[in-house]
């Protein structure tokens, strides 16, 4: 037997919560407003196994070859980049970070990018202070529209004369992203 029950609204009667069906019943709700919930996948997120030299005055692309985690294996640790997986076109966030150790004299640039086919997407810039015992921390964030075979990757710049080394503490430098839901 098939029942129907119509009604304009539903309000719980005590509590905070309303249960519909019991335990390993299927639910089954149509129509546009109901939303599935998913997950943030592809997700990843990659550090240097040791500190990398920065040559002065080039873009440099920085070499994140060390896995925490990679749900998809979209992340490769040999061309250190993002490759966006069949199936997983979309909306993405990443985050990048990087510590470089340079002499910080007065008007010497650090550059940080993240990169879509090699194509600068998002910059993050600092002047050096002038204080030579110190050195930089360069942050960016960005949400890029990608396809599928699309790569993302973060490249470095300064000028502060001669080669100079990214950190590998991976407290402060690192790359990570993930498929934005929706």
């Amino acid at each position: 037997m098939v029942s129907q029950l119509k009604v304009n609204e539903i309000i719980k009667q005590s509590g905070s919560s309303i249960t519909i069906g019991e335990s390993g019943d299927t639910i089954n709700l149509a129509g546009a407003t109901y939303a599935a919930a998913g997950t943030n996948t592809p997700s990843f997120a990659a550090r240097f196994s040791g500190a990398q030299s920065i040559p002065n005055a080039t873009n440099t692309l920085l070499q994140f070859n060390t896995e925490d985690w990679d749900t998809n294996s979209a992340y490769d640790t040999s061309s250190y980049r993002f490759t966006v997986p069949s199936g997983e076109a979309g909306k993405y966030f990443f985050h990048a970070r990087v510590y470089i150790e340079w002499g910080n004299a007065a008007g010497e640039i650090g550059r940080l990018q993240i990169a879509k086919n090699a194509t600068a997407m998002a910059i993050d810039a600092v002047t050096a202070s002038g204080d030579p015992t110190s050195g930089s921390s360069l942050r960016i964030t960005t949400v890029l529209d990608l396809a599928v075979s699309d790569y993302v990757d973060v490249r470095l710049y300064h000028n502060q004369g001669g080669s100079q080394d990214a950190d590998n503490d991976s407290d402060f430098t690192y790359f990570t992203g993930y498929k934005l839901i929706g």
